[in-house]
Order: C-alpha cells, then sequence, then structure tokens
C-alpha cells in the first residue's frame, strides 16, 4: 500500500490503486489523539517508583465512526446503509476489545514507535503520498539553494571558525537569506500563492477522471 507515486506512474495503475485504496480505507481504525507517553500500568506508580513510560495510542472501531456496518457493532446510524462496506466475522475471528468498547488503548512496541508517523493522512493514501512528496521536494529545494553561490555562497564549512555555536549560526544565516530572496522573489514576479499539493490532486483528479479516494472521518 505504502509506496512511491512514481512506481504508480511506471506501471500506469492508478485507477487501480484508486479502487484499492477505496476498498481498504474505511476500514481503518480511528485514531482519537496522537500517541502519547504513559505509566505501563494503570493507576498510581509504588512509592519512591517512577515506574515504566511506554507510548500509547487510542484507537475507535471503524464500525463505531460509522464508516462500516459491522455484525458486531450495532449502529443506529448506519443501519439501513447498503452504501457501506458491511463486515460479518466468523465465529474462528476473536472477540477484540474494539468490538466490546467505543475506544481502546494500545500499548506501542519499540519498533512501532520507531515506525510512526505523526501525520493526520492515512499512510498509502493518496494526500499521504502527495503531501509527503512535495514535502520533500521542498526540503531538498532549500537545500540547494543554501549551497548555491549565488544565494549564500555556502558551499561548504571548510574555512572559518570550527567551534559548533558559530556553525549553527552561519547554517541559520544562510537558510534566512535563502528565505528572503524567495519571498522577494514571489514579490518582484507578482506570482500568485498556491500550493503544489493542489496542483498534484487536480492532477490526479483529470487522469482518473473522478473524485480520487479520499479518508472517511477518523475521529
Amino acid at each position: 500500500m505504502i509506496r512511491p507515486l512514481r512506481t504508480i506512474l511506471d506501471k500506469d495503475a492508478w485507477e487501480a490503486h484508486d479502487v484499492r485504496l477505496k476498498r481498504m480505507m474505511p476500514m481503518v481504525m480511528g485514531v482519537n489523539r496522537r500517541a502519547y507517553e504513559a505509566g505501563e500500568r494503570r493507576g498510581r506508580p509504588k512509592r519512591g517508583s517512577d515506574g515504566k513510560r511506554v507510548m500509547k495510542m487510542e484507537f475507535t472501531c471503524p464500525a463505531a465512526l460509522g464508516n462500516v456496518r459491522c455484525a458486531r457493532w450495532l449502529n443506529p446510524a448506519t443501519d439501513g446503509r447498503d452504501d457501506l462496506p458491511f463486515i460479518d466475522p466468523g465465529p474462528e475471528v476473536p472477540v477484540y476489545r474494539s468490538c466490546r468498547q467505543k475506544a481502546t488503548v494500545v500499548t506501542l512496541t519499540d519498533d512501532q514507535v520507531q515506525r510512526q508517523q505523526h501525520s493526520q493522512y492515512i499512510p498509502g493514501s493518496w494526500m499521504h503520498a502527495i503531501t509527503y512528496e512535495a514535502y520533500r521536494a521542498l526540503t531538498e529545494q532549500r537545500f540547494d539553494l543554501v549551497r548555491r553561490r549565488p544565494s549564500t555562497g555556502l558551499e561548504h564549512l571548510k574555512y572559518g571558525a570550527r567551534r559548533e555555536p558559530v556553525v549553527c549560526i552561519t547554517i541559520a544565516v544562510a537558510f534566512a537569506v535563502v528565505n528572503w530572496l524567495t519571498i522577494q522573489g514571489f514579490k518582484h514576479r507578482g506570482i500568485p500563492d498556491f500550493e503544489s499539493i493542489d496542483e498534484r490532486w487536480q492532477q490526479l483528479t483529470d487522469d482518473l477522471g473522478h473524485d480520487p479516494a479520499t479518508e472517511p472521518p477518523r475521529s
């Protein structure tokens, strides 16, 4: 699911990926808040001990949010909604905590904490891919401008003071100069404000011939 847009472009699989997203995204668990640090066990820790701290997240069943219909969760708001996907877990599927209560707190493993992305978008969705590629392109552009001689002349840090505070100030001033030059360039050329994300989204819409799959409510 999570792959660069260039891999979809090489295979010209825009429509197939859009159909896959429309089928899978309604079943994604809802997130009430970002990951937070809390004690491993509930309640007050023992006297003289702070207790082990872990990262936790709070999830909500998609049936409780109204994104799907489920045989184990009766939601009056989705009763009779034939346009929503229907899930009927078999008897061999265990009854999870999310099937009995709306909010479920899960303790993340160390590997999950390292891989977690603090993003409001579902990893693998159109908006997730377009947004992250736009941010990455902007970051590479800024670094390229900082290293250009016409902008700051900061090709390397092989000369001048070698102490860390002075080096940090030099890099900060270089980025300030690049930002100022960029703002002045926009003012002089009179370029209207627009977002590359909006432009890419419109290109995707034109290529598909319809609105791309969007994320359902997750909170």
